[in-house]
């Protein structure tokens, strides 16, 4: 798999937005995605889930 890289000529302020737009961008992966390990973890946790996968005899969920 290749590559390919271009220069971008941008302004202080230009600069400033997109380092503030990427922060924000990988503050909201993170918290989606810790809100889904949060879910998850519930899930695998419920009684009615657990009874359910005995009920139907699923090793793995």
């Amino acid at each position: 798999m290749y590559t390919v890289r271009f220069q971008l000529e941008l302004s202080g302020s230009e600069k400033r937005f997109l380092s503030k737009s990427f922060f924000y961008a990988n503050q909201m992966h993170n918290q989606l995605v810790r809100y889904a390990i949060n879910r998850l973890n519930a899930l695998f946790h419920d009684n009615g889930t657990t009874s359910r996968k005995r009920t139907h005899k699923i090793d793995k969920f």
